[in-house]
């Protein structure tokens, strides 16, 4: 809020107290006669409007003589400094004096006052008890018509309370609330001007990209409130690495970008980065808990990878996501990658960002019982419709993903959302369905998985009776007995677990009776050509007496015509899915179509 805003209301009010003070000293004191705006046709009640004011208006109000003797002050001067007029009358204003000003300040205000005929400004006092306040003060020569000096009228308004609001609202403008930091906006700032400066002075200036690894994983775990202590503990020890006249921000959840304004030596970037990875990956300890991370560093240079901030900041931004892809606790710079026209690079970064900011969407297919035709379930698939390039297919971002390690970020994003949308469903009173999660094998394999399902399972308070795991048969089938722990940690906690893709795999009939699962899912590959290849069909009814001999459920998916149902019907298949009920459909007209068929079967 600019400080005009703050004192506007001030300034107005000086004028009337100026108008005022006139009154008083000339037509109360001297007897002057003068005209005012709002003088009444009697002299004496002009007279005691003009004192009523002066003694009740909340502005402060200090009337010296020529020699600066305080000579008479208001009400609101003494509520504000401490002081009566009995007390203060006789001396000078120097008892108010903070002592926070030099000689060289009051030397200018008063050599403003005698050429100018006024000095206005904020000024620095003290109170009575001793408290310092600060204040907006305006001081006028007051002259006899002959021109000689008769008074100085000092008008001001404790500004502290404005002041410190002013400054709260600039800290919550500039700087990161978690980390104390300075946040996106400040850091611009900055940049700007270290660009301007490294310009006209022919220096080089740098741009560090630094991305927490595991952090995410920290945050989900332990919760929110020690991923905050995590992030400012992280953000004290990397601004302790830094010279006073770089500057760290926190820019995202788990970002954070260093300006480094003016380089002496070509070697500093790599050496800060150097040293911020060592830092970073010294154990946290918080509450009893002992926290590991790494970090992956991008740097970028001026002049060489870019001349202004945008620029600077999206290459350094590239060149940290090559080294996480790369392995993670590493640093990359710019110039020594050849990136400028990757698109698959730049889809890679641009999903990572799609992930951190909430930018893909849940798409809702349902899974309906064949005999009935009613909505027996439903499978949450993620969707991505990038701001540049539009809808990137499925088939196109997930092996992107999965190439990159983000999978299990995904996995974690996608997981959650449907907790968060099974918890409003349920406030809303919605029909209680089974909504079926894929699962990647890197976030099945993950050591944390269990742990942090169970997190998110009560922090959305979810039945997770509600909720079913669909993991590939190639994924089950890897580290057999890993997966057999896994599989019951997750039973145990009442999912249900879904064999996806069933009958691509190798060896998978004479394992599957071990396994803890409850529902297999016809790969659509074996639907798509059903009613005319004998081969399909055998294997379609092979799996549906399987299932059926270990009491499982079967799901066919990719069912698109009459044909492939009645035969799946036929063969006793549970549920089907697929485009010929319904393609996969955002929430809202996921819900419309539920409730659609809620109506029909009242009808």
């Amino acid at each position: 809020m600019p400080n005009s805003l703050l004192l506007l209301p001030l300034l107005s009010i000086t004028f009337l107290c100026l108008a005022v003070l006139y009154a008083v000293i000339y037509s109360g004191l001297y007897g002057v006669p003068i005209r005012l705006p709002f003088a009444a046709h009697r002299a004496e009640a002009r007279e005691k409007l003009a004192v009523t004011v002066f003694r009740n208006i909340s502005e402060a109000i200090m009337v010296t003589g020529p020699e600066r003797r305080i000579e008479y002050v208001n009400n609101s001067f003494s509520r504000t400094t401490g002081y009566s007029e009995q007390e203060v009358v006789g001396l000078y204003p120097s008892i108010l004096s903070s002592g926070k000003h030099d000689r060289d300040f009051y030397q200018t205000m008063w050599r403003d006052i005698h050429v100018q005929g006024f000095w206005e400004g904020e000024i620095w006092n003290k109170r009575k008890d001793g408290t310092l306040y600060l204040e907006r003060l305006r001081i006028t020569s007051v002259f006899s018509g002959n021109g000689t000096l008769l008074h100085y009228i000092g008008v001001f308004k404790d500004i502290t309370v404005q002041k410190r609001l002013e400054e709260e609202i600039r800290h919550h403008a500039y700087y990161d609330g978690t980390t104390g930091l300075p946040n996106r906006l400040l850091l611009n700032e900055r940049l700007e001007a270290a660009l301007a400066n490294a310009e006209r002075n022919q220096q080089q200036a740098a741009v560090l990209f630094l991305d927490l690894d595991r952090f995410k994983l920290i945050n989900d775990t332990a919760g929110h409130s020690q991923g905050d202590m995590v992030l400012k503990a992280v953000g004290e020890r990397l601004s302790s690495l830094l010279s006073p006249e770089d500057t760290i921000a926190r820019v995202g959840g788990d970002e954070f970008i260093v300006l480094l304004g003016t380089i002496s030596d070509p070697n500093r970037p790599v050496h800060i980065a150097e040293r911020f990875i060592e830092a970073v990956s010294q154990p946290i300890f918080l509450e009893g808990q002992e926290h590991y991370l790494n970090c992956s560093i991008g740097i970028s240079c001026y002049p060489a990878d870019g001349t202004d901030a945008k620029t600077l900041i999206r290459h350094a931004d590239k060149a940290m996501f090559i080294s996480k892809k790369e392995g993670r606790g590493q640093y990359r710079v710019y110039s020594s990658l050849n990136l400028h026209d990757d698109f698959s690079t730049s889809l890679e970064l641009d999903l990572r960002r799609a992930i951190d900011q909430n930018q893909l969407m849940l798409y809702y297919q349902p899974k309906v019982n064949a005999d009935t035709g009613t909505i027996a379930g439903v499978e949450a698939l993620v969707r991505w419709n990038h701001p540049t390039h539009g809808p990137i297919p499925p088939d196109r971002f997930i092996p992107l993903a999965e190439e990159s390690g983000l999978i299990i970020e995904l996995d974690q994003w996608v997981f959650r959302s449907v907790c968060e949308q099974v918890t409003q469903w349920h406030r809303d009173n919605r029909m209680p369905l089974i909504v079926s999660v894929n699962l990647s094998m890197l976030s099945f394999q993950h050591a944390e998985l269990p742990r942090y399902i169970t997190r998110v399972l009560e922090e959305t308070r979810v039945d997770p009776r509600q909720i079913e795991l669909e993991l590939t048969e190639s994924t089950v089938m890897s580290h057999l007995d890993l997966t057999l722990s896994t599989l019951r940690q997750l039973k145990e906690m009442g999912l249900q677990i879904a064999l996806d893709d069933f009958g691509t795999g190798y060896s998978s009939l004479s394992y599957l009776s071990k396994l803890p699962i409850q529902t297999v899912k016809i790969d659509k590959s074996f639907i798509r050509d059903l009613t005319v290849d004998c081969g399909d069909q055998t294997i379609v009814k092979s799996i549906i007496q399987l299932a059926h001999n270990l009491n499982m459920n079967v799901v066919a998916e990719g069912v698109e015509s009459a044909d492939q149902l009645i035969f799946l019907r036929e063969h006793q298949c549970e549920q089907i899915q697929g485009y010929y009920y319904s393609p996969p459909l955002p929430e809202p007209d996921f819900v419309e179509y539920v409730a659609q068929q809620q109506a029909e079967l009242l009808v």
